[in-house]
């Protein structure tokens, strides 16, 4: 890589197509979600669904705890092989694994010590379905030493940025996670054995990837890591874990101030656009996925302006790509709820699902910064800021909601983010160099600033033509105006010349 990358380069290539390997891996069983969630529910049934949804949340965000290893196996692994100690890179995955598999244990023998009051006590399980929900939980803690250590298996193939291996893995690990639940339902399977199947599924992922990791990376078990390996690993991951669990309660803390200050519909009005417009991160979080590891190794290697230069870049790139979608959604918000929910729903949700685009948007910016400052080794950083903004945005929500209600919501998260993609991107910056910074920043005011030209524009004429709700037909290529419009101004002023040749790499264009 061009030590400035003042110059596309065939590595910036690979990060590219890394950055669409991701997109693809979080992309595609969405789709397939879509597509077997009504079956499912359908075939379970809305109580069970609900046992069945308690169960992906528990084996999805299992991670959330394990620590940050996942994350530390990946920047230590980057870092080992950035200066060529493969033996270090072997010892990183194996003290993680050993890691993982006491911390997974002792996460399922507390959730199977824990089920009895779980379901009896804490959860509102219908008394018929007790027994189902006692299996299911059982059968879930035997799959947490499990996840725990698939999260390093995935850290260590990403540290060596086999974007491609983790991908077709992901895939289908993942669309088993909904094709496995259908497949129980047609085969009239009851919870307890679909849940079962999903841990073995689970399980049989976890050996294929163990597998690849070994030859990938050799056999580790001859090593024995230090104790200052373990050290460095745990330290990394306890701040990452800082940083997930506060995170959570940084996102969804809204949904709880709205439910005990206004009346359930109104949570509706804000849930519905904000699970919807949420979906865009995918974006961001594939290309930071991909940065993470190089930012690691730029780190080892002292790299400092090269890490800044290709942090500036993600952000103009990532601004290129959701800035268009994001001027459709604000423009037409009123339009898309109505068609999608109907105008009564629209009349409440279009304004909140407007100013959270804006918000995702800004936040979609902020995931390259936050992944410098962990490829660093500042993850204590994200986690002091993050420490930071929580009071500030609980205070600013329950204020604003109380004065005005779900848009009030939406305002509060939009400053939130704000505020931390600020703090990102100045810690980053201070971090590693400034160059290039204050260009970026009139590229992207001018960006911002035609780009709501145009929106204001568009509004304006279907105001004035009194145009409220165009046919369907008449509506998407009014959408598809705006966006190709979007698109040409957003390129043509925010990118640089060497950003276009870098997104060429997506195309499979030299």
């Amino acid at each position: 890589m061009d030590s400035r990358l003042g110059t596309a380069h065939p590595a910036e290539g690979l990060l590219a197509r890394n950055a669409l390997y991701n997109f693809l891996g979080q992309a595609t069983p969405l789709l397939v979600a879509v597509v077997s969630i009504p079956y499912v529910v359908h075939g379970l049934g809305p109580e069970r669904f609900g046992l069945l949804s308690l169960a992906w949340v528990v084996l999805g965000y299992f991670t959330i705890f394990d620590l940050g290893l996942g994350r530390a196996t990946t920047k230590f692994v980057a870092d080992s092989l950035a200066t060529g100690d493969y033996e270090r890179a072997r010892g990183v995955l194996w003290a993680s694994l050993m890691c993982q598999l006491v911390f997974g244990t002792a996460g399922g023998i507390l959730l199977f010590t824990a089920t009895p009051l779980l379901v009896d006590r804490i959860l509102n399980v219908p008394q018929v379905l007790r027994p189902e929900a006692h299996k299911t939980f059982l059968s879930l803690s035997l799959g947490l030493p499990v996840v725990a250590i698939s999260s390093s298996l995935y850290g260590a193939l990403e540290g060596g940025q086999r974007f491609a291996l983790v991908n077709a893995v992901r895939v289908p690990a993942s669309s088993g996670t909904y094709l496995i639940p259908a497949l129980g339902v047609a085969l009239h399977a009851d919870l307890p054995m679909i849940i079962l199947f999903l841990v073995l599924w689970r399980a049989a992922i976890a050996f294929l990837l163990f597998y690849i990791n070994l030859r990938i990376h050799g056999n580790p078990h001859p090593l024995k890591p230090g104790l200052l390996l373990f050290r460095e690993l745990l330290g990394f991951g306890l701040w990452v874990t800082v940083s997930n669990v506060i995170n959570p309660l940084l996102v969804y803390l809204d949904r709880f101030v709205l439910a005990a200050t206004l009346p359930v519909l109104a949570v509706g009005y804000y849930v519905v656009p904000s699970e919807a417009v949420s979906r865009l991160a995918v974006v961001p979080a594939s290309v930071a996925a991909a940065l993470f590891p190089v930012f690691s190794q730029l780190a080892t290697r002292g790299s400092k302006e090269a890490a800044g230069l290709l942090m500036l870049r993600a952000m103009r790139i990532v601004g290129v790509l959701l800035g268009p979608v994001v001027l459709v959604i604000v423009v037409f918000s009123g339009y898309i709820m109505d068609v999608w929910l109907g105008p009564e729903f629209a009349q409440h949700s279009a304004p909140v699902l407007s100013v959270l685009a804006l918000g995702v948007l800004v936040n979609a910016l902020a995931y390259a910064p936050y992944a410098l400052l962990q490829g660093y080794g500042r993850a204590d950083l994200t986690a002091k800021f993050h420490l930071l903004e929580l009071p500030l945005h609980a205070g600013i929500t329950i204020a604003l909601v109380s004065k005005v209600g779900a848009i009030g919501a939406a305002y509060a998260w939009t400053l939130r983010v704000s505020l931390d993609a600020l703090l990102l991107t100045w810690a980053a910056l201070r971090l590693t160099t400034r160059t290039g910074a204050l260009a970026t920043a009139r590229r992207a005011a001018l960006a911002a600033v035609s780009l709501g030209g145009a929106g204001v524009l568009v509004e304006w004429t279907r105001r004035t033509f009194l145009w409220e709700r165009p046919p369907f037909v008449a509506g998407l290529l009014m959408a598809a105006v705006v966006l190709v419009v979007g698109y040409a101004l957003m390129e043509r002023l925010l990118l640089e010349k060497d950003d276009r040749a870098i997104l060429r790499f997506f195309h499979g264009q030299p």
